[in-house]
């Protein structure tokens, strides 16, 4: 991502609009879409409702400008680089870019679980749990926001069970679910809501 100069203005009384030259950004870091028309030269735009929301908006943007992916990557690939490859060091290859992951993450959500905010010994979080917690958190905002179904965690079982796009992805989803997720994922999204786009 390239460096992101923000335009903030205010906006209907006490919110704030914020907004930035490249597309997707507000999804990205959870701030819902302004409705406003984009000033000039910005490509998306989100509304904070008050002063908090806003500070996490700048928060992540923040972190997402000092750990681009392409940045990431390009250590990574030194790193690989500086490594001759043989059968014992293949396996150390597919880990050397963990750590830089990890970095990027643990600053993205201050050294806090990404799901519960709980504050964790940073040797308990693992940054390779990342995706399955979002697709998890997504799907359950889906079932929520678009079918409707009852937020406990039998009904989301229940939803999962008869996913729309068939058996074989509700079995894949159901891996990844068990009351404990469930209730945490939950939880998370009764305190901030994922903005889920129609």
């Amino acid at each position: 991502m390239q460096a992101l100069p923000t335009l903030i203005s205010k906006a209907q009384g006490v919110d704030t609009l914020l907004a930035v030259p490249e597309h997707g950004v507000m999804e990205r870091i959870g701030l819902p879409s302004a409705a406003h028309p984009l000033p000039s030269g910005m490509a998306s735009a989100g509304v904070a409702n008050n002063p908090a929301q806003l500070y996490e908006a700048l928060r992540l943007l923040h972190a997402l400008q000092v750990h681009p992916a392409p940045t990431l990557s390009a250590e990574v690939e030194a790193r690989l680089a500086a490594i001759p490859v043989t059968e014992r060091t293949q396996e150390v290859r597919q880990r050397i870019g963990q750590d830089v992951f990890r970095v990027a993450l643990m600053e993205l959500w201050q050294g806090r679980c990404a799901l519960s905010r709980a504050e964790f010994p940073p040797s308990l979080l693992r940054a390779s749990h990342a995706k399955p917690w979002k697709e998890l958190l997504s799907t359950v905002d889906w079932l929520l926001t678009k079918e409707k179904v009852s937020p406990d965690p039998e009904s989301i079982l229940d939803g999962v069970r008869h996913w729309p796009a068939g058996e074989n992805w509700a079995q894949r989803k159901l891996t990844l679910f068990d009351q404990p997720k469930l209730e945490l994922a939950l939880n998370r999204l009764k305190q901030t809501p994922l903005q889920t786009a129609d």
